[in-house]
This record gives C-alpha cells, structure tokens and sequence, in this order.
C-alpha cells in the first residue's frame, strides 16, 4: 500500500492509502465520479527515493528525488 497525502482546495489535507494512484482516484470517486476533480488540488506520495506531486487541474507531474537522508 502507498500512502497519498490529499491537499484540497480549501488548502486541507487527508492521508489516504491505496495500492496505487488510479485505486485512490477510483476509490475517492465512488460515490460521485466529479468530486476528485471539483475537490482536489494535489496528490503527494513517495515511492522509492523519489516524492511525487500531482497537480489534479494540468495533470502535471512533479518528480523530486530523495537524495538526502537524515538519520
């Protein structure tokens, strides 16, 4: 399971898991097919040695690499 962290709008935000981003859109829409996008600015998530941010309106994906640990 991946954990997404969902920033909306309003500038909150909701920690969320799903086996992936499609489940977690799919799951988000149940109920009501446009409320991921009327409701949803971002989706964050770290995969690997790298954090990811899509942003929900362009569909556009930022990919950051983790180089720096902290221990």
């Amino acid at each position: 399971m991946i954990e997404f962290t969902i920033l909306y709008k309003d500038n909150s935000k909701k920690k969320m898991e799903a086996e992936s981003r499609e489940n977690l859109i799919k799951n988000f829409s149940a109920n009501d097919a446009t409320a991921f996008q009327e409701k949803v600015k971002q989706i964050h998530w770290t995969e690997y040695n790298t954090h990811y941010i899509e942003h929900v309106a362009t569909g556009k994906v930022d990919r950051i690499p983790i180089t720096d640990v902290v221990e």
